[in-house]
């Protein structure tokens, strides 16, 4: 079972979508066929932004009910926030400095995979500096099932 670090960007769509790849990468997290690994500072975010679609009305009924069966079905891993040290010293990874907390939990987690939409930030750059897999949903799918 390969362990998949999720962004909040793709938790978030996969939750609030009917269907695309990150609700499929959801979907193989929630059976687990791939462990999810979910960073305290990505929860933090992610339900944030649920809070605020539920409080401008869209779908408000169903979104946090969804995330709460999501989370009971994956079981993540639960990775902790990086301490202030461990984010100062990592600061030069990543140009954005706002994800360095993320990154930080990244590597402290050691995911077979990095998964994110924001490959603005999450270079390849990024990659080799760090040696993390990253890739988008659409990415993810191309390379890990692409013999399947």
């Amino acid at each position: 079972m390969s362990g998949l670090f999720l962004d909040s960007n793709v938790l978030v769509e996969g939750i609030c979508s009917d269907w695309g790849l990150s609700k499929a990468i959801l979907s193989l997290c929630a059976v687990r066929i791939h462990q999810m690994i979910l960073a305290e500072d990505v929860k933090d975010e992610v339900e944030r932004s649920l809070l605020m679609i539920v409080y401008s009305g869209r779908r408000a009924e169903r979104v946090l009910t969804d995330y709460d069966r999501f989370i009971a079905l994956a079981r993540p891993q639960i990775v902790p926030s990086p301490g202030e040290e461990e984010i100062f010293s990592a600061r030069h990874l990543i140009r954005h400095q706002n994800d360095v907390p993320i990154l930080v939990a990244a590597l402290n987690s050691r995911p077979d995979w990095v998964i994110t939409n924001n490959r603005e930030h999450f270079t390849l750059q990024v990659a080799m500096r760090t040696g993390l897999r990253i890739a988008s949903p659409f990415e993810f799918f191309q390379i890990a099932h692409s013999s399947a």
